[in-house]
């Protein structure tokens, strides 16, 4: 297996577990130690973890962007399972606001049979859904951000205030029981706010990386959700956290 192949899958493995040792690392993919320490240098200089001793950590404070197009690449499979429960909760002749997150992209490939508006600040939704004449597309325009092919900045936000959303379909970076939903800059969580104060209903699609993780700008808590769509099954904390702040939970599992 080539270097490149290893770290991609060594970025799969340390997005889901969140600490890894050299030596787990070493056995799987039947390398030397020093050979998956230079791996753990080469991730820890573009931001994607943090080395420890005899290992390595995803950092908690997240204060580097991981590219969007490895986002993209990764657990493409689960983001499918929560596009898919996503489209059933939506009703014919709503106005839905899908936003820039890798996973609730996966949300247009489950709508383009629905009489419904799509609102959005994504460049890549609103490329996928241009030309289906069912659908009515709207776009927030902006200053274009050109790591997340999103755009953001007080024009998007000024269009996105003028109008009411049915449904929003948001995401972010990361979200703690304490810290709640949390975002890598002001614009991010800016723009997440703006869709949430103007939406009647606001569904959270998040993938199981997201869990238990603070990033560098708070966003919201957890009053202002309404209803949570995650990939696997919730530990009984997040069940019962979840439960006391009256939130519905869909667990799209692949069994």
């Amino acid at each position: 297996m080539l270097s490149l192949q290893r770290r991609n899958e060594i970025k799969n493995i340390i997005l889901e577990k969140k600490t890894i040792t050299v030596a787990e690392i070493a056995k799987r993919f039947d390398v030397s130690n020093e050979t998956v320490r230079r791996d753990f240098e080469a991730l820890e200089e573009v931001g994607f973890l943090t080395k420890t001793y005899g290992g390595a950590i995803l950092q908690n404070k997240v204060k580097t962007q991981v590219a969007h197009q490895v986002l993209e690449n990764l657990f493409v499979e689960e983001k499918q399972r929560i596009a898919r429960k996503c489209a059933e909760m939506i009703h014919p002749g709503e106005c839905i606001f899908i936003d820039f997150s890798t996973t609730a992209f996966h949300i247009c490939n489950e709508i383009e049979h629905m009489d419904i508006t799509v609102m959005t600040n994504s460049h890549n939704v609103v490329h996928r859904l241009s030309g289906i004449t069912n659908l009515s597309l709207l776009c927030t325009g902006g200053n274009l951000d050109n790591t997340t092919y999103s755009f953001f900045g007080r024009n998007a936000v000024k269009f996105l205030s003028s109008y009411h959303l049915d449904t929003a379909f948001v995401s972010c970076c990361t979200m703690s029981m304490e810290k709640g939903l949390s975002d890598r800059n002001e614009e991010e969580a800016e723009m997440r706010r703006t869709v949430i104060e103007n939406a009647d209903r606001v569904i959270l699609v998040v993938d199981h990386t997201k869990l238990d993780r603070i990033s560098f700008i708070h966003t919201c808590d957890f009053e202002h959700i309404n209803a949570v769509v995650t990939d696997k099954e919730l530990s009984e904390s997040w069940r019962a956290f979840f439960k006391q702040k009256k939130i519905a939970v869909y667990e799209c599992t692949d069994s």
